[in-house]
């Protein structure tokens, strides 16, 4: 399903040109924050999610026969948010939404919008095509769409990370971190819904000051990942980034699993024959031991190459797991240097954010 926002002025707003931190003499907004987003790549995916739990609310409101989410599920769901928070009194999350300028009406809107697209999760290609081709907000949904689901803080999260990085930039090559100013105008074309209506030269200038960020960041983050700086962290972290490659078929019941186990450890089948057999789905997990579900991975931890676990619950569901391959974390693996390099870069982020970035608050 395509679906996009069709056209937003939320971001003229006076809350989103308010300071969410300063590095040095230079303060943050959230409009930073925003453009930040979008130069990395991650502002589509908010995007897409937001607009396709409005259509799924249009599409839902526009058709008598359709089932809204009954007071259970939204009480279940405002519950799950609370304690997730930790907002265990009702006055701690009248707080919460205060502080970030929220209604309760507003809040409660989000819960649905997230239930409805849960349930149409599968099935966004069946909704109205009146409801899918363009979507448009206020923005008092993009505010509790954005605050309520995390993900401006996390935008907000990374943005403090580069700045903070950044501070010690008048030691390095300044060549190094040029931008030639396409950005801008790939920027304006790609995100013309919400940038047209904003003045050009102070989003030019945000965008050129944040490109330059973005190179240096990456600039600093490839001198941090050394090789030693990697060994170091695959010696301290073996056991959890070990390698496993799984085979795993999921059942509904227990006894359904059992038996599957019977037929591979008597019979002398495969898990994929069972599987067949049992018109299941092979799903491969080819991932780290600290990634995967831990249900599985403790069942896994103690298992060796070729042997059978199981049945393992994971949520509904009953797996029987086949432990394929199992390989201490090496650098020579793809997966494991990634991870490797990630965490370096995130200590490296750690630090100069614990040094250097002060935090405001916010929007209101």
């Amino acid at each position: 399903m395509s679906c996009r926002i069709a056209s937003s002025s939320c971001l003229l707003n006076s809350r989103w040109r308010q300071k969410v931190f300063s590095v040095g003499p230079r303060e943050y907004a959230w409009l930073d924050v925003f453009l930040a987003a979008m130069l990395r790549g991650e502002w589509r995916l908010f995007e897409r999610r937001f607009a396709e739990g409005l259509a799924c609310m249009a599409a839902v409101a526009a058709d008598p026969q359709a089932a809204w989410p009954d007071d259970r599920q939204i009480e279940e769901a405002a519950h799950t948010f609370r304690y997730e928070r930790d907002l265990v009194a009702s006055d701690e999350i009248i707080s919460w939404l205060d502080r970030a300028g929220l209604t309760i009406d507003a809040w409660t809107d989000y819960l649905v919008r997230r239930l409805l697209h849960d349930r149409w999760r599968d099935h966004l290609d069946d909704l109205p095509p009146q409801h899918t081709a363009s979507v448009t907000v206020d923005d008092i949904e993009f505010a509790t769409e954005g605050l309520c689901s995390g993900t401006f803080d996390r935008f907000a999260r990374a943005l403090a990370g580069r700045a903070a990085a950044s501070v010690h930039q008048d030691a390095l090559d300044h060549g190094a971190f040029a931008t030639d100013g396409s950005c801008v105008g790939q920027l304006r074309a790609q995100h013309a819904a919400w940038l047209d209506t904003l003045h050009p030269g102070d989003v030019s200038e945000r965008i050129m000051h944040l490109a330059q960020l973005e190179s240096g960041f990456h600039t600093q983050a490839r001198a941090a990942a050394s090789v030693d700086a990697l060994a170091s962290q695959v010696a301290r972290h073996r056991l959890e980034w070990t390698r496993v490659d799984l085979e795993r078929v999921s059942f509904d019941t227990a006894d359904a699993a059992r038996e599957a186990i019977c037929c591979v450890r008597d019979d002398s089948l495969t898990l994929t024959d069972v599987a067949i057999e049992s018109r299941r789905a092979v799903r491969d997990t080819r991932d780290l031991l600290e990634r995967i579900e831990p249900e599985v991975r403790d069942a896994v931890l103690s298992a060796g190459v070729d042997q059978v676990v199981g049945p393992v619950t994971v949520g509904p569901r009953y797996e029987v797991v086949c432990v394929v391959d199992k390989r201490p974390a090496d650098l020579a693996d793809p997966l494991v240097r990634e991870r490797a390099e990630a965490a370096v870069i995130e200590q490296m982020v750690a630090r100069a954010v614990l040094m250097h970035v002060r935090w405001a608050g916010r929007p209101r």
